[in-house]
Order: C-alpha cells, then structure tokens, then sequence
C-alpha cells in the first residue's frame, strides 16, 4: 500500500510561483494605466418576428380584434343561432347572410367596440 500524506493548508502568498516580494510592493504602489475602452457599436435591429398566417391565427385575431367573448357571441347569435358561438368564422359569415338579424346584431357589436377604442 502506498503511504497517505498529510495535506497543509499554505499560508497566503506562500507558493513556488509566487513574485519576490518586493516586486509585489511596487506593483501595489505604482498605478495601473487607466484603460480606455472602444465605444461599443449600436446593437443591429432583429427583424420582426413572421405573422402566422394560419386560419387558427387569422381566426384569433379577428376574435380580438372585435373583442369577442362567448356571452357576446350568446347575444349575436340569440334565439335564431343559440350555437353561434361553437360556429367558426367562415360558418358565422355564412349565417350572417342567411339571418340578417343576426347580422345586425354583429355589426352593432362591432360598432359598439370600435368606439370603445
């Protein structure tokens, strides 16, 4: 078996790389030279991000757009479309031509929003 030294801990400065010490006291007294640092170049501007263009995304922004909840879309729809706020968008443009009530009552919506805004 191989025999186990002991591990000291050394005192500070006490190292086989260490300068002279009188080297150290006139590195401590003399200054360092004030280091003038190259103005940084203005950071490039990122491209914005692509607009989904799916139908989910154009789908969601029409619905905020317009500021849509489902109790509003309970109303639009009232009696003559009680699943009006299940339909998608292009199935709510369709009744929109075939219940024109309901379509007043859309653009009423709409035009009570816009002057929210």
């Amino acid at each position: 078996m191989s025999k186990k030294t002991k591990k000291v801990r050394k005192g500070k400065g006490d190292t086989k790389h260490a300068a002279p010490a009188e080297t150290k006291e006139v590195a401590a007294v003399t200054p360092a030279p004030a280091v003038v640092k190259a103005p940084k170049a203005p950071k490039a501007l990122k491209a914005p991000k692509p607009v989904a263009t799916g139908v989910r995304a154009e789908a969601a922004r029409r619905t905020a757009a317009g500021k849509f909840t489902k109790d509003a879309f309970h109303q639009i729809g009232g009696e003559e479309c009680p699943s009006y706020a299940k339909l998608t968008w292009v199935q709510r443009d369709a009744i929109h031509e075939k219940l024109p009530d309901v379509q007043s009552r859309y653009l009423a919506h709409l035009a009570s929003m816009a002057s929210v805004k």
